[in-house]
C-alpha cells in the first residue's frame, strides 16, 4: 500500500458517511486565502489532506509510522441552512466516522486523538464560508514490495453475475495482455 492508496481509502470512506455531500476530494495540504475562494465555490465540499508524517521507523518487509490526516469542511448558507449550522453537521458526522476506521484497509491502526477545529477567521467570513478542519493521528504500515518477486500478469479472467439461473452458464470476459 502507498501514501495515495491510503489518502483514497480515507477519501471513499468519507464519501461513503457524507453521501449528500457536493464534493469530497483529496487535497495537498493546507489553505490559504487565494485557495479558499476556489474551495468555498464548491461548498459543501470536503477536502482530505495528508499533512504529516512522524515515527517513520523500518520494520520486517515494511514501514511503519504515523500519519496526521485532516479533512477540511467548507460550507455555505443556503435558505434552508445557515452556513455554520451545515458545517456542525458535516464536522459532527465526520468525529462519528473517523474512530475506529481502518477505511477498508487491513494494515491500519485506528485512528487517534481525533479533534475538530473552527477555522473563522476575518477573511473565512468575508468569503462568506464556514470553515472546520477535523485533524487525527493514524499509524499505517506501509508493505515493501520487491517487483522481482511478483508475478508476470498475462491473464485477466472474470464472470458478470447478472441473474442467470444455477444452470446457465454467467457472460465473461478474459483479456490477454502481451508481454
Amino acid at each position: 500500500m502507498s501514501l495515495l492508496a491510503f489518502r483514497d481509502a480515507v477519501v471513499n470512506g468519507i464519501k461513503a458517511a457524507l453521501p449528500d455531500v457536493k464534493s469530497i476530494e483529496p487535497h495537498g495540504g493546507r489553505f490559504d486565502e487565494k485557495e479558499l475562494r476556489t474551495f468555498g465555490a464548491a461548498a459543501p465540499a470536503v477536502r482530505v489532506a495528508l499533512l504529516e508524517l512522524t515515527g517513520v521507523e523500518g520494520l520486517q518487509g515494511a514501514t511503519a509510522m504515523k500519519i496526521r490526516c485532516a479533512a477540511f469542511v467548507a460550507t455555505r448558507s443556503t435558505p434552508a441552512l445557515p452556513r455554520d449550522k451545515a458545517a456542525l453537521a458535516i464536522v459532527t458526522t465526520l468525529a462519528a466516522t473517523i474512530p475506529d476506521n481502518d477505511w477498508g484497509l487491513n494494515n491500519t491502526q485506528n485512528p487517534q486523538a481525533v479533534r475538530a477545529a473552527n477555522l473563522y477567521s476575518g477573511g473565512v467570513d468575508s468569503a462568506g464560508i464556514a470553515l472546520w478542519a477535523v485533524t487525527w493521528d493514524q499509524q499505517i504500515n506501509l508493505v515493501e514490495t520487491d517487483p522481482a518477486t511478483l508475478d508476470v500478469f498475462q491473464t485477466f479472467r472474470t464472470e458478470y453475475d447478472i441473474g442467470q439461473t444455477p444452470d446457465t452458464e454467467k457472460p465473461a470476459d478474459e483479456i490477454t495482455l502481451e508481454q
